[in-house]
């Protein structure tokens, strides 16, 4: 019962991003107001520099902006650090703004995102990062999911077995935000 309840939950994300995707790139098909100079594989960073530099000059409106056209860009690199930076970043907006409503949405779509895109290329270390993006929102469920999706990564990772000890030092940092009271084993 509880693997047709991941497929399912999993088809369910899938669907959303989806949605998310064809919704957003009606929105971002527009000329942005920003454009980064270069071949356009890293102009998400680019953004992501310009959200910052408006948040250390307090211009929220600003830092919105220079957001979604980053987020356009991070959609469109097809890469799982820019989907996981962009959602970081609409955390550091919520927090400087002093309030989260919307952007923990906005991250929480940017973080399974960039799971699902880290899962596609197989990059353990996208994972591991992402899954503990799910930690701080407090979406244990979802991370531990994604930690589960590592164990075929770490299989066929031969690095001494470093990767199933990050994989369990994840779980751990999993389980103690569900739990404050668990003190993993040393």
């Amino acid at each position: 019962m509880g693997r047709w309840r991941w497929v399912g939950g999993s088809v369910v994300i899938l669907v959303v991003l989806v949605l998310v995707f064809v919704v957003t790139s009606r929105r971002t098909s527009g000329s942005p107001t920003f454009r980064a100079e270069g071949d356009g594989a890293d102009d998400w960073a680019t953004y992501m520099a310009a959200v910052d530099r408006a948040l250390e000059a307090r211009d929220l409106g600003l830092a919105n902006r220079r957001w979604r056209d980053g987020y356009g860009a991070a959609l469109r690199s097809q890469r799982w650090e820019a989907m996981l930076a962009a959602g970081e970043e609409a955390l550091r907006i919520g927090r400087v703004s002093g309030t989260m409503a919307g952007v923990e949405a906005d991250a929480r779509q940017c973080f399974l995102s960039a799971l699902f895109r880290a899962r596609a290329q197989r990059s353990l270390d996208g994972i591991l990062l992402t899954a503990d993006a799910f930690v701080q929102l407090g979406d244990i469920d979802v991370a531990q999911g994604a930690l589960r999706m590592a164990d075929p990564l770490v299989v066929a990772t031969p690095d001494g077995g470093r990767g199933w000890e990050r994989l369990a030092a994840a779980r751990d940092r999993a389980e103690a935000r569900r739990d404050p009271s668990f003190l993993p084993e040393e």
